[in-house]
């Protein structure tokens, strides 16, 4: 095995989800301060992803190497956060997510390297935090 440095660099990761929850709030409306708790369920959609490989060292480049196709995995998520009423038609929120993904697609553009598995586990955990406000008409 060499030990040569590789390098990648990846196409932009590119999504589309949809999702359907449910969120409870654990206090009474009247409340100065309302935590909540949720769920979800959904899909999410990505593009191809292709790479490009290189060893500068030994001037290699391989360039728009497949690595995933485009995808329609299942998604879903827990949450958590509070609402602060503001006013009776206004309030101000955060929260945080932990969402979660299947694997995508994986193609097989590396055979024969000794790097055909690298892309075999796509899976993911994301954690994003959120605030935002809320209008009531």
């Amino acid at each position: 095995m060499a030990s040569l440095p590789l390098f990648a660099e990846f196409d932009p990761y590119a999504a589309l989800g949809m999702d359907v929850g449910y969120r409870q709030y654990l206090t009474s409306a009247t409340s100065p301060v309302r935590p909540f708790a949720g769920g979800s369920l959904g899909f999410l959609r990505t593009d191809t992803i292709n790479s490009t490989f290189s060893v500068p060292a030994a001037n290699v480049v391989l360039r728009s190497v497949p690595m995933y196709d485009a995808s329609t995995v299942l998604a879903f998520a827990v949450s958590a956060g509070a609402l602060v009423p503001i006013g009776p038609n206004f309030g101000i929120q955060g929260g945080v997510d932990f969402r979660w993904h299947g694997d995508l697609n994986p193609v097989d553009g590396l055979a024969g390297t000794g790097l055909e598995r690298i892309n075999d586990k796509s899976r993911r955990w994301s954690m994003p935090l959120t605030v935002g406000a809320v209008v009531r008409f």
